[in-house]
């Protein structure tokens, strides 16, 4: 993420002057097909939009913002991530992974019955 990001800096600011927008978009989780795997991120809340809503909020912050998370509660969510220490942050990361990883390991025994 780090590398995009600068990426998008050095590129927004090699074409400042052209009228080109270039922003960078950080989503958390949307529900869409590709997360098939997991019910959780194929419920739609607020923490977990459709794809739909998502792009609608994302589209409205074009060339209003050089960074966004794209949608309210993922700036709520990148916020309080951010505010938490980097082991906490490591920790419940691989907590998700792990429990994302059961999910899609059950779903696939599912489909070979």
């Amino acid at each position: 993420q780090v590398y995009v990001r600068n990426f998008t800096r050095a590129l927004r600011y090699e074409y400042s002057g052209c009228g080109i927008t270039i922003q960078h978009l950080s989503p958390m989780f949307i529900n869409t097909k590709m997360n098939d795997y997991s019910r959780t991120l194929r419920t739609t809340s607020f923490l977990v939009p459709d794809a739909q809503t998502f792009a609608k909020h994302a589209v409205n912050t074009l060339g209003k913002l050089d960074y966004t998370t794209g949608y309210w509660s993922h700036g709520i969510q990148n916020f309080l991530t951010r505010l938490s220490p980097e082991w906490a942050r490591i920790l419940i990361g691989g907590k998700l992974n792990e429990s994302f990883q059961k999910e899609y390991l059950n779903t696939q025994s599912e489909k070979c019955r």
